[in-house]
């Protein structure tokens, strides 16, 4: 398997077929023999509300397809790997004929070609665990640092990759509130260097707990957190998913005479008993928030107690999903639908803040200040609303200028990735990047015969995610951010972070895996490498974007435990990039360097626009994750819902396309003139975009010491002497014609009587 190689693939797999290199790959999705029977795909495609004649129109129409995700958080191998535990434990009615490939008894061996992580190589590598892990247990985080040393047994030089996954015991607490386990769990992974035959290396992954802890939404008295469960819990590695579980299963004395398809090997497990029940470890995130449920609207068991069956392992064949393709929704669905979602009644204590305060401070000036400077308000008190509305409805490819704070806008900052700097051609991007009349004659010479050179160059991410090598994607992030500056492109709309519901998600060639922790930490390391050029990461689509049919606002319904556990995990992981903390000697973070910008999905969640959610952009993004940066709209998507975006988090629009029936941003004028939580929201999304700004490449060219001076060119000059000539011509025109026709006139008159 090659996916979408980039410009120089092709020459990578001859090498391979040749035996010039050694190939080290792993999968990072799991291919099964029939893949349409995964209970993902019971539910997929196009379905509409059976009473969706009554829903509202909207400015740009209502959309009234949804989706149901009954399969819960058992997608790709999570699915497959914990329905085959249980068939070998032979609990949950694992054998059971739902969802057989055949109809008849279930079984892994009849359903699973190749497993997720699983690899080949053309030598042959031993590993194992060495010593004991090391637990860190503070701050309301648990970390673990396992040690494996790989030695290459074969008799050419290779690459290995280290997987470490854990299991979680399944309980009677879980069966009664219904939180669900995965068997199995990729926890961490790391890449070895090339070993010469029987040479060794120890690699050391880090692993966060929070990954294994499942989300229990009754948890913390109904309030909602994640929870780590008392009993046996397993380390264990392995070439890939599978085999990492069935070690697990043979240290728990099960052979081939259970159902196995192979027998496991104990010494690649280490197990380790947590105590008793814990809620309150993981109740408070990284950035010293309480966590909390979110997404009850996501649910649709919310609004109609007991309509939608969500898969389970406590059985398997009865609870494997059905098709819903016949929903009708209540009265509570179709107000938010509807796009009554914002209340002002909610935030009716905020106080007015300031606006067109007078003062001399400028953007420029406070470049390279932390995002909590006080002097931040200071600039901020002189914004003025209707300059800060504007800014966020007119799209951040060119944001509008803020004459109130110095800031001159009109030039292009963003592009589309995540393949390279753009979706265009270098001279295209250049063009945009500068206007026409002031860019630098060393970006792109008309007669360079690379002008065209297209900058989308890389492999898919997919492919990045198969190298499970965490340095390999941070020096992609670096050479993106290479190009970045070559252009002037301080932003970049990538990389993409969706997981793989399915085979069939229609971006799954942008997304990493099906795999969260895989996901989060490739996308981070290539935010990083890109934040490390100036170049700031924005990925998408944040969140839920699970196929293409109907994405402009289908409706997604889903658990809150499936969206933190799957799709929000790897965010998360993104988000907080814990990896890159500098903390002090009391544990403290000092300088967070968590990626600074994202962008939504069309989608909705549950009946909620993406844009309009509070609780994804609002509660989890900004305060669990402790997020700072900018949150900007897919294209113009909800620009109809202005109030309500603004209100959730949105700070910036895409807008780009034109006029598509949309309002006007001083139609909202009036509504925030009136708001001052609104008000609030237009101060704090003005500071989120600026700053990203200043830690960006743009910063660059924002010094209090730089001056700007119009350089006369000779057709500049030409240009001004023309419209002198043409106003000189004008004035004499008009000043005969006055002449002509009042004066001349009333003279003639006058002698005509006398």
């Amino acid at each position: 398997w090659m996916g979408i190689a980039g410009n120089y693939g092709a020459n990578g797999v001859a090498d391979i077929i040749s035996g010039k290199a050694n190939p080290s790959g792993h999968l990072a999705d799991v291919y099964a023999v029939n893949s349409v029977g995964s209970p993902a795909m019971q539910n997929f495609g196009k379905y509409s509300y059976a009473n969706k004649e009554d829903l509202k129109k909207r400015a740009k129409g209502t959309s009234t397809d949804y989706v149901i995700e009954a399969e819960g958080i058992y997608t790709g191998y999570k699915y497959y790997e914990t329905r085959y535990a249980d068939s070998v434990l032979g609990k949950g009615n694992a054998n059971g004929n739902a969802g057989s490939v055949d109809g008849n008894a279930w079984k892994y061996q009849k359903e699973m070609s190749y497993g997720f992580g699983y690899g080949l190589s053309y030598s042959t590598f031993k590993q194992e665990i060495v010593g004991t892990p090391k637990f860190t247990n503070k701050n309301h985080n648990i970390t673990a640092q396992i040690s494996v040393k790989v030695t290459n047994t074969g008799k050419v030089a290779g690459k290995d990759v280290v997987q470490v996954y854990g299991q979680a015991p399944y309980t009677d607490y879980d069966k009664q509130h219904n939180v669900e386990k995965s068997a199995i769990q990729l926890l961490g992974y790391g890449k070895t260097a090339i070993l010469e035959p029987g040479a060794s290396e120890t690699v050391v992954v880090d692993v966060d707990l929070q990954n294994l802890a499942s989300w229990d939404s009754t948890a913390k008295g109904g309030n909602g957190s994640y929870i780590l469960d008392a009993g046996n819990h397993y380390f264990a590695i392995g070439n890939g998913a599978h085999d990492a579980l069935n070690n697990i299963l043979a240290s728990l004395g099960k052979t081939t005479a259970d159902g196995m398809d192979y027998n496991g090997d104990s010494t690649k497990v280490f197990k380790f008993e947590y105590p008793k029940f814990d809620e309150n470890t993981f109740n408070v995130s990284k950035a010293g928030v309480k966590v909390k449920n979110s997404l009850k609207e996501a649910d649709w068991n919310t609004f109609d107690k007991g309509k939608v069956t969500n898969l389970t392992r406590s059985d398997w064949n009865a609870t494997f999903p059905k098709t819903y393709d016949t929903m009708s929704v209540t009265p509570d669905m179709a107000k938010l639908i509807n796009g009554d979602i914002y209340n002002p009644e909610e935030h009716k204590d905020v106080e007015k803040p300031t606006f067109g305060k007078a003062g001399d401070l400028e953007f420029a000036s406070i470049n390279g200040l932390p995002y909590d400077d006080p002097r931040w308000d200071d600039l901020l008190d002189q914004l003025d609303l209707h300059e800060g509305i504007d800014f966020i409805y007119n799209g951040n490819r060119k944001w509008t200028d803020l004459e109130s704070l110095g800031y001159v806008g009109g030039r292009a900052i963003t592009e589309n990735g995540p393949n390279g700097v753009g979706d265009r051609d270098l001279a295209v991007i250049s063009k945009t990047t500068y206007s026409e009349d002031a860019q630098p004659d060393w970006i792109v010479k008309k007669d360079d015969p690379n002008a065209q050179f297209g900058m989308r160059t890389f492999p898919s991410a997919t492919v990045v995610a198969s190298t499970f090598n965490v340095e390999l994607a941070k020096q992609q992030g670096v050479m993106m951010g290479n190009d970045a500056l070559f252009v002037g492109l301080p932003i970049l709309w990538g990389p993409s972070m969706n997981t793989h519901r399915t085979g069939y998600n229609g971006r799954n060639i942008e997304y990493y895996s099906e795999d969260p922790v895989l996901t989060g930490t490739m996308a981070m390391e290539y935010s990083i490498g890109c934040l490390d050029k100036g170049l700031i990461a924005a990925p998408k689509h944040f969140a839920f974007n699970d196929q293409e049919t109907s994405r402009g606002g289908v409706a997604p319904y889903l658990t809150e435990q499936r969206g933190r556990e799957n799709e929000l995990r790897a965010f998360q992981i993104a988000f907080e990039a814990t990896k890159y903390d500098t903390v002090d000697e009391k544990g403290n973070i000092t300088d967070d360097k968590g990626l600074l910008g994202v962008m939504t999905s069309f989608s909705k969640i549950g009946p909620v626009e993406v844009t309009c959610s509070s609780g994804m952009l609002t509660d989890i993004l900004r305060g669990e994750w402790g997020f700072k940066g900018y949150v900007v709209s897919d294209l113009d998507d909800d620009l109809d819902y202005f109030e309500d975006c603004v209100a959730a988090g949105i700070t910036s629009f895409d807008a780009i396309i034109g006029d598509r029936n949309q309002p006007k941003p001083e139609t909202f004028y009036e509504i925030f003139d009136n708001d001052p939580f609104l008000q609030q929201q237009v101060r704090d999304s003005v500071h989120r975009d600026l700053y990203i700004l200043t830690q960006s490449n743009y910063a660059n060219t924002l010094t209090t010491g730089t001056t700007s001076y119009w350089n006369m060119t000779w057709w500049r000059a030409t240009y001004f002497s023309v419209i002198g000539i043409s106003a000189a011509l004008t004035a004499i025109t008009l000043g005969v014609d006055i002449w002509l026709n009042c004066f001349k006139k009333d003279k003639d008159t006058v002698e005509e009587a006398k």
